[in-house]
């Protein structure tokens, strides 16, 4: 394994980048599921909206084929 200036492997440095990618990945994917289920709530409460609004559903029913 070579070493770096102050003590620092190769293999730690590669290690260190993979799991600040990681770290990065997670970040960005927890904000796409934030947005997701915010998108996913205002689309319930315009469904929820509409229904009391015109008084007829518009969900579909569990059993209904």
């Amino acid at each position: 394994m070579k070493k770096l200036p102050g003590n620092v492997s190769v293999e730690k440095t590669y290690r260190d980048d993979d799991r600040d990618a990681l770290l990065k990945r997670i970040r960005e994917l927890e904000i796409e599921l934030r947005r997701t289920e915010m998108a996913r709530d205002a689309y319930e409460e315009m469904i929820r909206l509409a229904e009391q609004y015109y008084n007829i559903p518009i969900r579909k029913k569990s059993g209904a084929k």
